[in-house]
């Protein structure tokens, strides 16, 4: 395929009807060849037939001879052992059944024990004997009389479990006919067939009992006594039609005076002129015996093959039809090939249709012979300029031209394509381009080859892994820089690094941080730049006054305001942006930006942003979800910064106060030892702060007053409300000073107990004011004289009971008044302010 493609033509060779006329002929010279052959071989098939059919039936009749004659040696060796008596006397021996004798009786006998489970079998030189257990093994049968009948052949005969032997009283009559018939006639004279019709299944009782006829002739006997017409028709089992003719004849010493044995006996015919026959020579009782089978006259018809003249209209109608097929192949040829021509050209044109596959065919010089629209798209060739052109100085890279000249005349000696793999070509720019490349090796008409490249542009897929590895990569940067944030106090340096990897990832030019704060005096929302990192080359803007303190609203950035706060990102390209969010973002260089905000629980606290100041980029959502939980991340650390710089600036002001009050503040944990002790303790107790540390609270205090002190406190656990109380605590020079306390219990997040803060203060003055007034007061009312208190206005506060009983005014009567009430009229008005003054001034 090319797109100038040779106009090829089709060759029939020779014509079509000269095609057919030699198929006729060659045809017809081929049944009469066929004919001639089966005439011929017709005597050969069947001397083949017969002897594949006769050999497997001779192979059967003389196993089954060779059976029974091992039978009959364990008989022989049974009948020796029984002392080889006559023939007149074996038969009673055998037959009757007299009381301590052997005979039927043993028979019999060995029946029932064989019935019993297990038969014992005791000899020596003298006598033989048999005894009968049962399963248990236990003795059911006393061992008989010795014997005479050797017990020990017929279990041979059985196999050792049970004796099939058995006895017909019928039989008797059959077997002394046959032994006088033998008398006189011999034994292979006998008629056993007609004589021993009658007998017993059991034939072995009848063997035994023939046996003694056997000794002088073994081979009559077993020609006669065998039953020969038995064993080779139950051997043949054949139907009538397929039988065939067998002698039988023993060949060795005197036995070869004995005439052969035929079946089937009603065929007299001479085997020897029969043309189809095998011989089969064996052994049977230590003689060399001979057999001989021929086919019979119905088998011969049966198996005769027949010359069929059929062949010859036969052979020719099967020529005619193989003509006709060649002329259809032929026709069918010829349209074929036109049929690949069109094909080729469908082919041609989805090639060139096809929009995803770029096609391109080179000939054995690597020249351009097919340039596809698709290949046009790709390389940037058009196909005038790529036809004609070498593949290596069209789309291979320079680094590798020499390379793949070697490789594809390599395919071309070894005619195969190279496999299907990724190739980084080039385009006609010189930027590379990744593909999917399969080969395509194929042999021209003319003999030539052509390869064929089918190219899938990866680009998108490249581009896709590249984004997966990013944010395989982002994620791993926001774990890093999530457990870097809470490792760290101070999370500048993370941001910071944090910054630096995610600008060198995702190749931006510039990363930053703004945090929000309301105006004190407008109470309007205004943001700040505090961390920032930039690519080099890209002119910083951390030191820019615009980016410090910039109002949302009056800044021009409502929109950012209203998005972030809502949670939702600023992305997209600069040109796009609405003018007063360019004026600021234009002159620092940005092209396209994204603004992902930081939420510090629920409330909008700031935001990050990434500048890329070179490209109009597309941000991923994977990139801006992941970015975003970075900018999470990175604003709770700030979040917890402030809040531990809080908590720390709240506690020192709290050391402060508690280190300039003259009060005693302490914390304890839960069983009463000190955590934290202010230095008030060392100016009203005398201890350093430090050595207090870790002891028990309770230590100090007076014996007296332990457990009301105690008690004080274990109610403020129990009930997790403030307690108060007044004790004795000793300083460390020993004395005993009084504290007044007040507890208030601390407890976790879980409720359990976890210590109280205490705040004492030295009451011993007091104590000592209140004792003197308990004093005066006793000598204020046990004073024989009059006494009377007022306050600065003369006003009478409280008398004596002196006083009532020397003026006779009662305590009630008097309080409130003043002391003119007890005025006598002597002394003036100037005489008692002056005992006041003096009383005021001097005491």
């Amino acid at each position: 395929m090319s797109q100038n493609p040779s106009q090829g033509s089709f060759c029939h060779g020779w014509p079509v009807p000269a095609g057919v006329v030699m198929v006729v002929l060659a045809g017809m010279a081929l049944t009469g060849l066929l004919f001639w052959h089966a005439v011929r071989n017709s005597d050969a098939y069947m001397g083949l037939l017969f002897e594949s059919a006769a050999n497997p039936r001779a192979v059967q009749v003389i196993e089954a001879l060779q059976e029974r004659a091992r039978h009959l040696d364990t008989l022989r060796q049974l009948y020796q052992a029984m002392g080889k008596p006559g023939a007149e006397a074996f038969l009673p021996l055998a037959t009757q059944a007299q009381p301590g004798q052997g005979g039927m009786q043993a028979l019999l006998w060995l029946e029932r024990l064989s019935a019993a489970g297990r038969v014992a079998w005791e000899a020596d030189a003298q006598r033989e004997r048999i005894s009968a257990f049962d399963a248990q093994g236990h003795l059911v049968a006393a061992p008989v009389q010795p014997l005479h009948y050797p017990i020990r052949h017929l279990l041979a005969l059985s196999g050792g479990t049970s004796v099939p032997l058995g006895f017909d009283p019928a039989s008797i009559a059959p077997c002394q006919a046959f032994l006088q018939q033998a008398a006189r006639t011999g034994m292979a004279a006998a008629a056993p067939e007609t004589c021993l019709r009658h007998t017993a299944p059991a034939a072995d009782l009848l063997l035994a009992v023939l046996l003694p006829a056997a000794d002088a002739e073994p081979h009559s006997f077993l020609l006669g006594l065998y039953r020969l017409g038995e064993i080779i028709g139950d051997a043949l089992d054949a139907p009538a039609h397929d039988r065939f003719i067998i002698d039988l004849q023993a060949t060795g010493g005197s036995a070869g005076k004995q005439p052969a044995y035929r079946w089937p006996a009603s065929l007299a015919v001479d085997l020897a002129s029969m043309p189809w026959r095998v011989q089969q020579a064996f052994t049977l009782a230590g003689q060399p015996w001979l057999l001989e089978i021929a086919a019979t006259p119905d088998w011969v018809a049966t198996h005769q093959p027949r010359i069929d003249w059929r062949i010859i209209p036969v052979g020719l109608l099967i020529t005619l039809l193989l003509a006709l097929y060649l002329y259809i192949v032929l026709g069918r040829g010829a349209r074929a090939t036109a049929q690949v021509h069109l094909c080729d050209q469908r082919v041609q044109h989805l090639f060139e249709d096809v929009s995803s596959i770029a096609v391109q065919g080179y000939d054995e010089e690597r020249r351009v012979l097919f340039w596809n629209s698709a290949s046009e798209r790709l390389y940037g060739y058009s196909r005038a300029e790529a036809l004609g052109q070498r593949l290596e100085s069209l789309i291979v890279p320079p680094a590798q031209r020499s390379e793949v000249v070697l490789d594809f005349r390599l395919r071309l000696l070894n005619h195969c394509s190279a496999p299907s793999r990724e190739l980084e070509l080039m385009r006609k720019d010189g930027t590379p381009v990744p593909v999917y490349s399969s080969e395509v090796l194929i042999i021209t008409q003319q003999g030539s080859y052509e390869l064929y490249r089918l190219d899938i542009d990866l680009s998108e897929r490249h581009r896709a892994e590249v984004a997966l590895a990013q944010r395989d990569a982002l994620l791993r940067i926001a774990v890093a820089s999530a457990a870097r944030l809470l490792r760290e106090a101070d999370p500048g340096a993370a941001i910071e690094d944090c910054f630096a990897r995610i600008g060198e990832l995702l190749g931006v030019d510039r990363a930053y941080l703004f945090v929000n704060e309301r105006c004190p005096l407008t109470d309007t929302l205004h943001t700040s730049q505090r961390y920032e990192w930039c690519a080099p080359g890209i002119a910083p803007q951390i030191g820019n006054p615009r980016l410090q303190k910039l109002p949302y609203e009056a800044g021009g950035f409502a929109r950012w305001q209203q998005r972030l706060a809502a949670h939702l990102p600023i992305v997209g390209q600069i040109q796009d942006f609405p003018l007063s969010e360019r004026a600021l973002l234009e002159p620092q260089g940005v092209v396209s930006i994204l603004v992902v905000p930081i939420s510090v629980r629920g409330l909008f606290w700031g935001f990050v942003g990434f500048d890329d100041c070179q490209h109009a980029r597309d941000w991923a959502p994977v990139e801006r979800d992941i970015l975003q939980s970075i900018a999470g991340n990175i604003g709770e650390a700030l979040a917890r910064q402030q809040a531990d710089a809080a908590l720390h600036d709240s506690e020192e002001r709290f050391r402060r106060i508690t280190d300039n009050m003259r009060d005693l503040i302490c914390q304890s944990d839960a069983e009463g030892r000190f955590q934290y002790v202010s230095p008030s303790y060392r100016l009203v107790l005398g201890y350093r702060p430090g050595s207090l540390l870790g002891r028990s609270m309770f230590e100090g205090l007076h014996p007296d007053d332990q457990a009301q002190t105690l008690a004080v406190y274990a109610g403020m656990r129990a009930r997790g409300e403030s307690g108060q109380a007044e004790f004795r605590y000793r300083r460390a020079d020993g004395e005993y000073v009084w504290l007044q306390a007040n507890g208030t219990p601390l407890f976790d997040t879980e409720g359990r107990f976890t210590g109280a803060v205490i705040s004492s203060r030295d009451i011993t003055a007091q104590r000592q004011v209140e004792e003197q007034l308990r004093l005066a007061a006793r000598v204020f009312e046990s004073t024989r004289e009059g006494v009377i208190v007022t306050d600065a206005e003369t006003r009478i506060l409280s008398v004596n009971r002196a006083f009532s009983d020397i003026t006779g005014y009662s305590a009630a009567e008097a309080i409130g008044q003043t002391p003119r009430l007890l005025s006598s009229g002597r002394h003036d008005r100037t005489f008692f302010q002056q005992v006041w003054h003096a009383v005021v001034t001097q005491g």
